[in-house]
């Protein structure tokens, strides 16, 4: 799950490991939806260095809303799949394990 502060003017960043290589140049299309509808459908273009992928992308988001971000390539492969949140509260570090949650 990635998290996005809604008070930051609308300028994101996505970092992700992309599920296939990626050329350098390439423009790929990222999608948001929000219960399913379609919010944001835009073609960015990216940073692709050492196996890691950055998008740097425009898009204002409400406190506590919840989205599924979903980014592919010119042939339609998924290169990546998942949700966002946003939110202004800051992040607590934990631990997880199996029905426990552990803070530090």
């Amino acid at each position: 799950m990635k998290i996005f502060n809604p008070n930051n003017g609308g300028e994101l960043f996505l970092k992700f490991i992309p599920r296939i290589d990626l050329q350098e140049g390439d423009l790929i299309l990222l999608q948001m939806y929000n219960d399913g509808v379609e919010v944001l459908n835009d073609m960015v273009q990216f940073i692709y260095t050492d196996g890691i992928c950055i998008i740097e992308f425009a898009f204002f988001g409400n406190e506590d809303e919840r989205l599924t971000i979903k980014v592919s390539n010119q042939n339609q492969e998924i290169i990546y799949k998942g949700l966002a949140l946003f939110t202004s509260q800051e992040t607590q570090l934990y631990n997880t394990t199996k029905d426990t949650f552990v803070y530090e």
